[in-house]
């Protein structure tokens, strides 16, 4: 029998979760709402994690709601409570500690973790994510003792964890086994962009080296990568996530490890389980693919599509994804769809002020952009990507610098 019943039962406390549960709650007064969320925190911004890390903010302002804020909205907030098995015939969810809560209908939005790393074992406590509030208070209570940290990966958070160091007044190093900083998306000069700024600042990067062997010496760690043997007190990684959906495995409703399939409603394809953020792996109406977006805007809007659809209020979830961080003094922004079948690419250059962008076309229309100090173009290339805008007439003209892309938008 279970423990409780719920009209809704979201999985994951994150911000898509804790969107939808607030947009159901405003939309519905007499539903019963529960939110089972696998931290023991009530919602914080992850997004702000770094900022906590580097000092530039204090911890209690990563922080969003308390469990009163849930309490009094008559949301019924569960705390570690790890979701490990769904039975959708019998319409229930079974947590790690055996507790059973029936649900109406049920969200998936249980979120990503850092991607196991290949090298990590039990004498390895060293390793270091930037995932969650726990990895963000662990970090900050072994910074003291760190001076030669080793981060791994070319991603968003990976140049972030070479910043949080810097603040700390300690130089990394970065190991990738790729050939430069987001190699699916840059070219060689973008990537040097990159490269030249962190070099400025004492930081080396080996790139197209993988880690070969990690072994203990005394305090430091024997880095074998690309015929190269490092040191190194502790890793960071910025290698990427996995989505937290072992619990639905067998269910029908994920496929190739990307998340939990949904439609451009947010509808899986079990009767009355939707999914959104990270762990959604949803239909996007504007590239016409599927896509898995992990970024905090993005969630917290499939969250409140998600219980308005939940509720009712069916409407698409139209939205291009874009991630963006100020990294050592350099502005750096992922928009829409980045790679992928038909795409080519477009380079823009302004070498004085390390200006960059590359745009990814498909069929005569922007699907993506990579800027580098060039966020001025960021609104109209989004704008232009949300409305299809066909630029066949003026895609000779791209990979000038010169030229305006905003006043592209005025022509009629």
């Amino acid at each position: 029998m279970a423990d409780r019943l719920y009209d809704y039962l979201i999985v994951g406390g994150g911000i898509a979760g804790v969107t939808a549960a607030e947009t159901i709650r405003a939309r519905d007064a007499k539903a019963s709402v529960a939110i089972l969320s696998a931290e023991a925190h009530p919602l914080y911004s992850r997004v702000l994690l770094p900022a906590y890390l580097k000092g530039t903010i204090a911890r209690e302002r990563v922080f969003l709601r308390t469990a009163d804020a849930y309490a009094s909205k008559k949301i019924d907030f569960y705390p570690g409570a790890r979701v490990v098995a769904v039975d959708l015939s019998r319409r229930e969810v079974t947590a790690a500690d055996g507790r059973v809560f029936d649900f109406g209908q049920l969200l998936v939005a249980a979120g990503g973790r850092v991607r196991p790393w290949t090298h990590q074992d039990a004498a390895m406590p060293d390793i270091y994510r930037l995932q969650t509030i726990d990895d963000a208070d662990r970090l900050i209570l072994a910074m003291s003792r760190i001076r030669e940290p080793l981060v791994v990966g070319a991603s968003f958070i990976a140049l972030e964890f070479v910043e949080i160091f810097l603040r700390h007044g300690i130089v990394p190093r970065v190991v990738v086994d790729a050939p430069g900083f987001f190699s699916g998306f840059l070219d060689a000069a973008g990537s040097a962009i990159l490269e030249e700024n962190l070099r400025r600042r004492g930081v080396s990067c080996l790139f197209g080296s993988s880690i070969e062997a990690v072994r203990r010496r005394g305090a430091f760690y024997e880095v074998a990568a690309g015929g190269t043997v490092l040191r190194a007190d502790a890793f960071a990684l910025g290698i990427g996530i996995d989505r937290n959906t072992p619990f639905l495995e067998g269910l029908g409703i994920i496929q190739g490890g990307r998340g939990v399939e949904a439609d451009e409603y947010l509808r899986t394809g079990a009767s009355g389980v939707w999914a959104a953020g990270d762990a959604a792996d949803y239909y996007d109406v504007i590239s016409g693919t599927r896509r898995a977006a992990g970024n905090w805007t993005h969630a917290l809007l499939q969250g409140s599509r998600a219980g308005l659809n939940m509720t009712g209020a069916p409407e698409p979830f139209v939205h291009v994804p874009s991630y963006s961080i100020t990294n050592c003094g350099m502005q750096i922004a992922a928009i829409g769809t980045c790679a992928g079948e038909g795409i080519t690419a477009i380079t823009r250059t302004g070498a004085p002020a390390a200006e960059y962008e590359r745009l990814f076309v498909r069929d005569g229309v922007i699907m993506g952009a990579f800027l580098i100090n060039c966020l001025r173009d960021r609104p109209a290339l989004t704008d232009m990507i949300a409305h299809r805008m066909d630029i066949r007439r003026f895609m000779d003209r791209l990979g000038d610098m010169a030229f305006d892309i905003s006043a592209a938008l005025r022509v009629k």
